[in-house]
């Protein structure tokens, strides 16, 4: 009997030593839902209306571009991270800063900058207040 209850302890032991425990940046990757958006039926919808609807998405995807670099700058630096819930995770945040707190959760990178990726790195508040208001 203490066999049978030493070999299952063992068993039950080496069993759980294969699952790995969620990692922080994993379960916050896991608290955002992924929603797959469709086309609806285009059969209506004329060639050009679709060429329209092309250039639309273009338009979004450039805005995004301009959105990651005015915040984060390279984003080859983010597609390049080997963990790959931190990449997911930089990407919902466009960059390695919490957006909801401003932390970093990406060693190596320091706090999020005052005017993230908008302004000169080196203007100070002095500089921005003086900014003409158009």
């Amino acid at each position: 009997m203490k066999r049978t209850v030493l070999a299952l302890s063992l068993i039950a032991l080496v069993a759980s030593c294969n699952t790995t425990p969620e990692t922080a940046v994993q379960k916050k990757v896991d608290s955002y839902a992924l929603v797959k958006i469709e086309s609806p039926d285009l059969s209506g919808i004329t060639d050009n209306g679709k060429e329209v609807l092309n250039l639309y998405k273009f338009a979004a995807d450039q805005a995004d571009s301009i959105y990651w670099n005015q915040y984060f700058g390279d984003k080859t630096l983010i597609e390049n991270l080997k963990d790959a819930d931190l990449r997911d995770y930089a990407k919902i945040n466009y960059g390695p800063w919490d957006r909801l707190d401003g932390s970093t959760f990406v060693e190596g990178f320091g706090n999020l900058p005052l005017g993230a990726n908008f302004y000169p790195a080196d203007m100070t508040s002095a500089e921005f207040d003086s900014l003409a208001d158009p």
